[in-house]
């Protein structure tokens, strides 16, 4: 029989390891990031993936030149919950079936997507929000996606939606607007 236990790497050491290449680091039931993790300026354009069925980042994330990929592997009982700013000069991706942004996302590019014939529920909660020049939706096989991008920290320039169903609210601050573009392949609801 195996025995799970806990395992902790430090922030430090994440941020060193990405300062010269890719960071995977794996869980089987849950995934947090609890100490601010800060990669110096300048650094290598690398990519932190974190796999989990269930996905916390409760401290800030600042990776500069580096991206976040976030993936519960899982299409049902899974969570991503973003509760700290995350910063990266490139991409944020985050893939699962329940993604709660309660804290400001800032990146070049930010990915939501659906796990393969999952439905997925985006929401943001205080003072959560994406700063991001595009935003972009995927959908892998059948499924939905209820998009609800309604914070005023929002300052999302480009939506671009590949999805097969989708109800999508996207409020920005004042004086920003949102250019909506893509493919949907059957039901779109738009929520002013």
């Amino acid at each position: 029989a195996s025995v799970n236990f806990p395992s902790q790497i430090t922030a430090d050491r994440v941020a060193t390891l990405l300062s010269t290449g890719n960071v995977r680091l794996e869980a089987s039931f849950q995934l947090s990031v609890t100490a601010p993790l800060t990669v110096a300026a300048g650094g290598f354009a690398g990519e932190l993936f974190l796999q989990a069925p269930a996905v916390t980042v409760s401290a800030p994330v600042a990776l500069n030149n580096a991206s976040l990929t976030i993936d519960t592997a899982q299409s049902f009982s899974d969570t991503i919950r973003i509760n700290a700013p995350v910063q990266s000069l490139n991409s944020v991706s985050l893939t699962g079936t329940d993604i709660g942004i309660n804290d400001v996302i800032t990146a070049g590019q930010v990915t939501l997507s659906t796990p393969t014939g999952s439905f997925t529920n985006v929401f943001e909660g205080t003072p959560g929000g994406i700063v991001a020049g595009q935003v972009s939706t995927l959908l892998v096989g059948e499924g939905g996606m209820n998009l609800t991008l309604d914070s005023l920290n929002n300052r999302i320039g480009n939506l671009s939606l590949n999805v097969n169903n989708a109800t999508v609210r996207v409020d920005n601050a004042a004086g920003t607007s949102t250019n909506v573009q893509g493919t949907v392949f059957g039901d779109l609801t738009l929520i002013a």
